[in-house]
């Protein structure tokens, strides 16, 4: 009988199974691969990023992990906002234009461009929600970002905001948060606000 079991070989799994290393301890995954959503591929030129590719950094908890079990990071060149959509290639410039530069009926562009403005009005109170305030524990500040939008899902957010939308905007959360229908919509509004890096 073992003293553990963790289901999942995704950053979270192996970061408990880490934590847990001294015990009797067995890792459940059902895919052929551990890392979860954390995958790149190298295309010709361009790195593919499957999943999560970027971490916080120097004293992050992903950080400390990465030097507690000696594995190695590297830099990926190139742009992190790189997008193919409809046969145009956007690699430069503000991510909240490419709905403007992207190739579709103006129907869609227009759904883009509204779910666009609200997700953009909702990073800014994200932004307001996860500043420091004095004499706040960590705990503190982490329940209230747990808190911001946590009564509903990302997609119910969302609602039905039509295919070329969604084709933009669920791929950006899925790489490394997850499906728009397992997280709340304060987690893809947070997802957004580190992409568009407010706040």
């Amino acid at each position: 009988m073992k003293d553990a079991i963790i289901i999942g070989g995704g950053l979270a799994g192996l970061s408990a199974a880490w934590r847990l290393r001294h015990w009797d301890t067995a890792i459940l995954e059902s895919s052929e691969r551990i890392g979860g959503r954390v995958r790149s591929e190298k295309r010709g030129a361009y790195f593919l990023n499957w999943g999560g590719h970027v971490f916080g950094g120097p004293g992050t908890s992903t950080d400390v992990l990465l030097s507690e079990t000696g594995t190695g990071s590297v830099d990926v060149p190139g742009t992190l906002a790189g997008t193919h959509m409809n046969g145009k290639l956007l690699l430069k410039g503000r991510l909240q234009t490419y709905p403007f530069r992207i190739p579709m009926k103006m129907s869609d562009r227009a759904a883009m461009i509204t779910a666009g403005m609200k997700v953009s009005k909702d990073v800014f109170r994200y932004a307001s929600v996860v500043r420091r305030r004095p004499n706040e524990t960590g705990e503190q500040r982490q329940q209230r970002i747990y808190d911001f939008e946590n009564d509903r899902s990302f997609a119910d957010y969302f609602g039905n905001i039509g295919p070329e939308a969604e084709a933009l905007f669920t791929p950006t959360v899925t790489r490394s948060a997850g499906d728009p229908d397992e997280i709340s919509a304060g987690a893809g509004i947070g997802y957004f606000s580190l992409v568009w890096n407010i706040g």
